[in-house]
Parts: structure tokens; sequence; C-alpha cells
């Protein structure tokens, strides 16, 4: 794991996780192909896990012209499993800036997401590979379902 120099108590490997938190590009890759949806509940032990989908990847979805509420039903169902929709506080804001300083991949939408999976001790759920990454530097668990996919092929 890279070393940031006044970072270190925030980067730290989590070895357990309290449940998932699902990024933008997987609630919308969902919708459009919900076989998606479906292989991850049938690969991914979801049974008592938190599922969470914070405000920051709603209005990333819904600027770009989606129908959250019906990609959260539509969710549901398919995933069979209740979604937390939560807020990213002010501190979350804040440790996703801090985190912007020492990942280039970073940007403001992607490193709240990120630093709300921290926070919450949740699996980030992303297609996105520069946050991929990022969880990777900063020690967060993060699941990539194309590789996930591709592995369960091989």
């Amino acid at each position: 794991m890279i070393q940031y120099e006044g970072l270190e108590p925030l980067i730290r490997r989590e070895s357990k996780t309290d449940g998932y938190t699902l990024d933008t590009c997987f609630l919308i890759n969902a919708w459009k192909n919900p076989n998606i949806a479906s292989y991850f509940k049938n690969h991914v032990h979801l049974n008592g896990k938190k599922i969470y989908i914070n405000e920051v990847s709603i209005r990333e979805a819904e600027r770009i012209g989606y129908d959250v509420s019906a990609i959260i039903l539509k969710l549901r169902k398919l995933l069979s499993v209740k979604i937390i929709i939560s807020q990213v506080t002010t501190a979350v804001r804040v440790l996703g800036n801090k985190l912007e300083s020492c990942c280039q991949f970073l940007h403001s939408g992607d490193s709240a997401i990120l630093a709300f999976a921290k926070t919450t001790r949740t699996t980030l759920v992303t297609y996105d590979k520069g946050l991929i990454t990022s969880c990777e530097e900063l020690g967060v668990q993060s699941l990539n379902p194309t590789k996930m996919m591709r592995t369960d092929c091989s």
C-alpha cells in the first residue's frame, strides 16, 4: 500500500466489510441490463448485508437523465434486499477532499462515494477503473462486476 504523509490514519486495509455501496455506474448498468444485478445477487452473499446508494450517486444518475426511483425499485426487486438511501455528510465530503489530494484518479463525486464506502465499511461496487485503483491505494474494498464475471467464466 502507498504511504501518504499525514493521511496514514485515514488509509488502512479494511479486513471486514458490512455491506455494499453501489456507485452510479453500477446503478445505470444494472438498470440497462438486469442480468448484471441478478449475477451480482447470485454471486455475492447479500443476506444480512447493508446495501447503500448515496445521494452523490443519485444526483449523478439524475443529472444524466435517469429516473433514480425506477432504478431503485427495480434493484430492490432484482436483488431481493432492502436498499438504504443515504445522505453524504459534511465530514464524509471533507474526508473525500483529503483523499483526492493523494489519488490522481479521484474527482469530487468519486471521492465522496469512496469516502462514504470507507466510513460505512462497505465494499464499493463500481465499473470505474480509476475509482477501483483509488480504492486499492487507500485500502478500501471494491468489487468490479466485469472482473467478477470474467473470473467466473475462466
